[in-house]
């Protein structure tokens, strides 16, 4: 080859790599990158039903464009791996695996070659051209499915590993001798010194003054190379405006990166473009700030942004001599422990808050002397406008009234649970009531308490775990406790939604009720019973293939209060879902991790004969008993929804609740199977018995 054309790209920078194949890109496929060690390396890839870091190009439909996004690769030759599936008929195995072995990424045009290397410096990236073969059976996508997501796992297993092992080295850096050690103790050091650049202008950006205005101004006081800002920024038309903008810190290219406090509690990171700072152009339009810097390379950010969901606040009261006027309102983000926003109620107790999509949010409300308290209001943010209406009411105790009834199944019906004992614990003491002949009693708890009710365990009975001890917080005059205990036997029971009873199939027939009146199929199991985790199936969004989709998290990260693989009948969890479910939630929620598909199952309630039952994502141990079962589930569907879709139909992944490393979960298909935990795939809600 007499020529060599090298594409040399900053290695800190993001770009496009253009793939080329004549047949396009039907066929599942999966590209592994790297410069060093093949360990640390970036994928990209099609899996049959997402891409990954890469998408075909709407140009040309010949073109894949490979992202590199936050790639983290280092200086050195770009080489690549791939491995793709073809037809069964071509190939036994239906893989061909390393059609590129650990070469340089090139292409080959005439008689030059053309490769990419990256550098401290460059321009663009080449096309590269090469043959991928059709992909023509349906049949053979689904026979390949399996190795596909194998091939996969592998890939990224080895780079987590990679991670995890770099976590234990020591890096030190002497001038221009990096020395590595790894955790055995072992060195080496290599002299790390590299291009020299062209000389630059030393140049520093500070922020002056921030104070409010009728309109938008920047003005530069200090020099061109030590600029110093100072801003006045007007409120927008709905009340909010910026507190503050404060120095964070310098970025990886030279950028100074700055936080913006706005006065509904919201924080924003906007980086100043490195650049000559006497030509630099920072603007407030509106609500976007944006800054130019002498190239003309802009950054900017929408500090009101649209997703967040506006919170209108309503205050009443009928206690006379009481105002409605000048409350404070705190707002406490993703369990944050001070206040994160507030607002404060107008004369006619009306306030507004803006949250941020997707943070969960708890609204705080002041106690007033001769009111009963508020209790506290939890939401997350998934609206674009929500109304929370709150009343003062007047204090006719010193505390909550708790009043607590209890049931018992008792053949096909419920009866009084009469001499039970229960518990009530607070201040450090243990209370005990007595249920009279009807099974009810009745306590009073101060205002302003965490208490926690605990009902005991009874042979031949059961009460889920999450329902059996259970603690609240004194804020109400009264509070409503209703408890039903289950019968231990075995087996799948029609729920009534009318008045809650829990039919077998022949129950069912002899007493003629009617299908619409049945919503769910509870299963239970000695090992359900034992574990606290009987659960019910709602009927229709399986006889409808009605179903959402959801990611199990928005990272794929490892949640630290869950069992790093709980795919075991002897993990914490295996059997109980409504438990993992909560505990994900809370996670997410302390360290700002979306998880959509348990926030959607909690947030469903299943209503039956007056009881409510929470919604939570099926654990593994729950799937395994309901896929064991799936054939009579089936049977009973088969009645009660008659012409509807069963559930041993639906093969696809299903999330559960179970973690399977530090970059899965498990998901359900026929049987347990792993997928990235920012893939989205379908949430069947189970709910708490």
């Amino acid at each position: 080859m007499a020529n060599i054309a090298t594409y040399k790209i900053n290695y800190k920078s993001d770009f496009v790599l253009t793939l080329h194949s004549d047949v396009g890109w039907a066929t599942p496929f999966c590209i592994k990158f790297w410069t060093g060690s093949p360990q640390q390396a970036y994928y990209v890839g099609w899996t049959g039903d997402e891409y990954r870091n890469c998408k075909v190009s709407t140009d040309d439909p010949q073109d894949l464009l490979v992202l590199f996004d936050d790639h983290g690769l280092q200086v050195g030759e770009l080489k690549m791996q791939m491995a793709y599936h073809t037809t069964i008929a071509d190939f036994p195995n239906a893989v061909i695996d390393e059609v590129l072995n650990q070469i340089p990424v090139t292409t080959i045009d005439d008689d030059t070659e053309k490769r990419v290397v990256l550098d401290f410096d460059g321009e663009s990236a080449p096309e590269i051209q090469f043959a991928l073969p059709a992909y023509a059976a349906e049949a053979a996508r689904q026979a390949a499915e399996a190795e596909r997501e194998r091939i996969f796992a592998q890939m990224q297993r080895e780079n987590q590993q990679a991670v995890e092992g770099a976590e234990r080295v020591n890096a030190t850096l002497n001038g221009t001798l990096l020395t590595v050690t790894n955790r055995n103790g072992v060195s080496t050091s290599s002299n790390v010194q590299g291009r020299q650049g062209d000389d630059g202008k030393s140049a520093t950006v500070k922020v002056g003054t921030v104070v409010s205005g009728s309109t938008a101004e920047v003005t530069n006081i200090g020099t061109q190379y030590d600029a110093v800002f100072n801003f006045v920024l007007p409120k927008g038309e709905d009340g909010v405006g910026i507190v503050s903008i404060t120095y964070k810190d310098t970025d990886a290219q030279g950028g100074n990166v700055y936080t913006i406090l706005l006065d509904n509690g919201h924080s924003y990171d906007i980086t100043c473009p490195k650049g000559d700072p006497s030509t630099a152009d920072i603007n407030l339009n509106g609500s976007i700030i944006s800054v130019t810097n002498n190239a003309g390379v802009t950054k900017s950010i929408d500090v009101l942004s649209s997703t967040d969901e506006r919170v209108q606040i309503t205050v009443t009261t009928d206690v006379p001599g009481v105002s409605v006027a000048g409350l404070t309102i705190n707002a406490y983000y993703n369990n944050a422990t001070v206040p994160t926003a507030t607002c404060t109620t107008d004369a006619n107790g009306m306030a507004v808050l803006s949250v941020p999509n997707g943070y969960k949010y708890r609204l705080v409300f002041p106690s007033i002397q001769g009111c009963a308290p508020i209790a506290d209001v939890v939401h997350t943010a998934s609206v674009s406008q929500r109304s929370v209406e709150v009343e003062y009411e007047e204090a006719v105790s010193s505390g909550e009234v708790v009043s607590v009834a209890i049931t018992e199944k008792s053949g096909s019906s419920y009866v009084a649970s009469a001499s039970v004992t229960i518990e009530v614990s607070y201040g450090g003491n243990t209370y005990q009531y007595v249920t009279g002949s009807d099974g009810k009693t009745s306590f009073q708890v101060p205002w302003g308490t965490n208490y926690t009710v605990t009902l005991p365990l009874r042979q031949g009975l059961y009460l889920m775990t999450a329902m059996r001890i259970r603690t609240f917080y004194a804020s109400q005059t009264s509070r409503v406790l209703s408890y039903r205990y289950q019968s231990a036997d075995s087996g799948l029971y029609i729920v009534c939604s009318s008045d809650g009873a829990e039919l077998t199939p022949e129950q069912w027939d002899a007493q003629g009720r009617s299908n619409s009146d049945a919503v769910a199929i509870k299963v239970v199991t000695q090992a359900l019973v034992d574990a606290g985790g009987v659960f019910a199936v709602p009927v229709d969004p399986i006889a409808t293939n009605n179903y959402q989709s959801r990611q199990w998290a928005a990272s794929n990260v490892q949640f630290m209060n869950i069992p790093l693989n709980g795919n075991s009948s002897s993990s914490q969890y295996y059997y109980d879902g409504l438990n993992a479910s909560k505990v994900i939630q809370d996670e997410g929620d302390a360290r700002s991790i979306n998880t959509p598909a348990v926030d959607y199952c909690l947030g469903l309630t299943l209503e039956t004969g007056g009881i409510t039952h929470e919604g939570f994502l099926g654990s593994v141990g729950q799937y395994a008993v309901l896929w064991a079962n799936v054939s009579a589930f089936d049977d009973i569907l088969s009645v009660i929804r008659s012409g509807g879709l069963l559930l041993s139909k639906k093969t696809g992944y299903k999330w559960t609740s179970t973690q399977d490393g530090a970059l899965f979960a498990w998901a359900w298909g026929s049987s347990a199977g792993d997928a990235f935990k920012d893939g989205s795939y379908v949430v069947l809600p189970f709910f708490a018995y």
